[in-house]
């Protein structure tokens, strides 16, 4: 990785845990911050935020967010 290499897969990326939209209260909150690798950010979090629910099953492979459409 070339120093400071903000394509590098592993560099931190500042993701807003609550989605801003436009808010600066919550876009300048940095409660509302967290780092995470450009990676993930670029992946699992962009297809979270685009399907409106966390990616991720329990023991018994039931999607655990309550907005899943099969917990509905």
């Amino acid at each position: 990785m070339i120093e400071g290499d903000r394509h590098d897969p592993r560099a931190a990326v500042a993701n807003h845990k609550v989605k801003h939209r436009g808010d600066p209260t919550l876009f300048f909150d940095l409660e509302n911050v967290e780092t995470v690798c450009k990676r993930d950010h670029d992946t699992l979090i962009q297809r979270e935020e685009m399907r409106g629910y966390t990616i991720g099953s329990d023991i018994n492979g039931r999607p655990i967010d309550p907005q899943h459409p099969w917990n509905k």
